[in-house]
């Protein structure tokens, strides 16, 4: 433009100069445009590099790998920046952060506990929008809070205080940031100077980029997290078979060695890895240990109880249980423990190399998990770590199962044995009784036999008193005998004997020989009865007088408990119905039965009678009389038996239980549990009855 209107000549100058910057324009158009494609092309290939790297990850730990590209390629397209920030989720406790500073090799991930600070509280607003890009500035005071709050509760604490003082001494801090579905990205810088719209535009595009990768990331993490899960299971069955596959409680030793190997095999390296099994009557504690050098010691070595300090932490431990558990042992206190467990302890008895490993650690984590046998523990110079923690957690809970296992062995093994030193015995007594017990037969089992043999022994005192009453009788009335045949003797020789007395005489000598006669069948019934008793049943069936067996069963009950117990007191009655045909039934396997619940009815009576001593009755009605009766009747084709007691009655819990073999509600050594069982079998299967209960407790 001019002050004056310019001549025609400078008109058409002008007009060709403007032709010819309309072609300088039009060049201009084609650059710029070839200038924005070849940046979309720059743009796209390093976008393309970060979806390359996420399709080539094959571990969730190539993620840190995919941050670095990210890193590097928004480097490469001109964007200045201090680091990159993702956050993968955020709560209440804290956010989940990956760092990548531009000097930093590879990124670290890092919780970032939260407080209410304002760029904290800026990253959970930023979060919860999905897919905004935001940009913020915040003030050197911000920034600061911030970063101190980074150097103080996580991993940058260890941060070289020079780079600590050039972050907290930047201006402030500048933000672009994108949320995304699964992870957010900031990028942030100290220069206070925010991002373009085109740079903005690229971070955005590379967020929309990283969410794949992320996806992709996560995918991998679970797929990792059930392959790790199986590989957990599957040590874990391991150690589940190996215990049922225990064939004697010495093969506890074994287990303890094979989770020492199953968590080694699971990236968890222990030093030592010990069983304690707590004793709560002698407050000891036995230790089964495994380690490098020796997976099987062969046996448990008992910690007698102590105040030492590590002892007692562990006691405090089990009373409460605790799942999780961890001692630092160290300086003195570790020195004394050693004192006394290689001093004073069975551990004393380990091989020398053992005790020196143990005693050259001058620092020791203790770490367990406590259930009701004891714990799982390890000692290490260092911590084991959450995830180790968690599997010492399911191997303790496991081991509970061992531990059950190892018990019930434990028991079978002293059932055994003293099923064993019984059978001595009853061998030892059959020789020196040879024609009272010749036939008796050893052929059941071991247990079956003791339960046998106990019914024998509690006949046998009612025996001693039942058949006392007819040797009495035949004493008395031979003794009267021999008085009458002297007196006999005596008239005969008088020259005026008197034939009158002389047939008295002889008639009260026929009625001796009677009454003898009579108690003598007596006792021999009685003995032939106790031999038809003791002997193996032959399986033969007669036919038998169930009155009389009944009758004669309840007696001997009766005075067997009499002779144990002489404090022991009870009414009984009977109710038997008449006329009752004689049944084929195996004698002896019947007086059994009729002894055994005989003899539960006594002790039941027994029992209430002992919970009301010392209890003074509200009323004289209240007093309470031990009884027991038995009845027998004929009902269609079959013949009832009942024993009924007024004693201390059954729950529903036990009448479910009662003909299960080995369940027994007598305190330990006072039953074994199979009495009911025959019982029931005896009645059931070997006579096609039934047998049957009804209580009220």
């Amino acid at each position: 433009w001019s002050t004056e209107p310019l001549s025609d000549d400078y008109a058409k100058i002008l007009q060709r100069f403007a032709g010819v910057f309309e072609q300088s324009y039009t060049r201009f158009l084609d650059l710029q445009k070839a200038e924005a494609q070849a940046r979309e092309a720059q743009i796209e290939a390093a976008l393309e590099r970060v979806r390359s790297n996420s399709m080539a990850m094959h571990s969730s730990t190539d993620l840190a790998e995919v941050i670095k590209v990210v890193n590097d390629q928004l480097q490469n397209l001109g964007l200045v920046f201090e680091a990159t920030l993702f956050v993968s989720n955020s709560s209440d406790k804290g956010f989940s952060f990956w760092v990548k500073n531009v000097n930093q090799p590879l990124p670290a991930e890092i919780y970032v506990p939260y407080t209410n600070i304002t760029i904290l509280n800026r990253i959970r607003d930023i979060i919860a929008l999905k897919g905004d890009l935001v940009v913020d500035s915040f003030s050197f005071e911000d920034k600061n809070v911030f970063f101190q709050h980074l150097f103080d509760n996580t991993v940058f604490k260890h941060v070289p205080q020079e780079r600590k003082s050039y972050v907290l001494n930047a201006s402030g801090l500048t933000n672009s940031a994108v949320a995304m579905k699964n992870i957010s990205l900031f990028v942030y810088n100290y220069q206070l100077v925010p991002y373009t719209d085109a740079e903005n535009a690229i971070i955005k595009r590379f967020a929309y980029s990283f969410e794949q990768a992320y996806t992709r990331f996560l995918d991998l993490q679970k797929a990792e997290a059930q392959a790790r899960e199986a590989q957990i299971e599957v040590s874990l069955e391991r150690v589940r078979a190996k215990t049922s596959s225990m064939q004697s409680s010495k093969e506890l030793s074994t287990i303890i060695g094979m989770i020492y190997q199953e968590m080694g095999k699971l990236n968890v390296h222990l030093q030592r890895c010990f069983f304690m099994i707590f004793n709560p009557e002698n407050l000891g504690v036995t230790w089964w240990m495994a380690s490098g050098e020796s997976l099987d010691l062969g046996q448990g070595y008992f910690v007698k109880h102590s105040e030492h300090p590590p002892q007692l932490a562990y006691f405090k431990a089990w009373e409460e249980r605790q799942e999780t558990w961890q001692y630092l042992m160290q300086g003195a206190e570790k020195a004394n423990w050693d004192a006394f467990l290689f001093h004073e302890t069975e551990l004393s008895s380990l091989p020398p190399f053992i005790i020196d490993n143990m005693k050259s650690f001058k620092s020791v984590y203790l770490e367990g998990s406590f259930n009701a046998f004891g714990c799982l523990t390890t000692g290490n110079e260092q911590p084991i770590g959450n995830e180790a923690f968690e599997l010492l957690i399911r191997f303790s809970k496991v081991f509970d199962l061992t531990y059950t296992r190892f018990n019930d062995l434990k028991k079978a093994e002293a059932q055994a044995e003293q099923a064993r030193l019984d059978l001595i015995q009853i061998q030892t007594e059959k020789k020196r009784a040879e024609d009272a017990l010749s036939e008796l037969r050893v052929t059941q089992a071991q247990l079956i036999q003791k339960e046998k043999l106990a019914s024998l022994g509690e006949l046998t005192a009612g025996i001693a008193h039942e058949i006392q009453n007819p040797l009495n009788f035949v004493n008395n009335f031979s003794e009267l005998s021999v008085d009458l045949v002297k007196d006999l003797k005596d008239e005969l020789k008088r020259p005026d004997k008197d034939e009158t007395y002389i047939d008295e005489l002889f008639d009260d000598l026929s009625q001796n020989q009677e009454k003898i006669n009579h108690h003598g069948k007596r006792a021999s019934s009685i003995v032939k009865g106790m031999l038809e008793h003791s002997r193996a049943s032959t399986g033969v069936k007669e036919l038998t007088d169930i009155n009389k067996l009944a009758d004669e069963y309840l007696r001997l009950s009766y005075h067997g408990l009499r002779a144990k117990d002489k404090d022991f007191n009870a009414d009984f009655k009977t109710e038997f119905e008449g006329n009752l045909p004689k049944i084929e039934v195996i004698p002896q396997d019947m007086g059994r039965v009729l002894l055994n619940l005989i003899n539960n009815a006594f002790y039941a009576v027994n029992q209430r009678a002992q919970l009301s001593k010392g209890f003074k009755p509200l009323e004289s009605s209240d007093t309470y009389t031990p009884s027991v009766f038995v009845s027998t009747q004929q009902l269609d084709n079959q013949i009832i038996v009942k024993v009924k007691d007024n004693g201390i009655g059954m729950s529903e819990a036990t009448k479910a239980k009662v003909f299960q073999p080995f369940f027994t509600t007598k305190p330990t050594g006072q039953g074994t549990g199979l009495g009911l069982s025959l019982a029931y079998d005896i009645v059931t299967k070997g006579h096609g009855g039934a047998l049957e209960v009804e209580s009220t407790e």
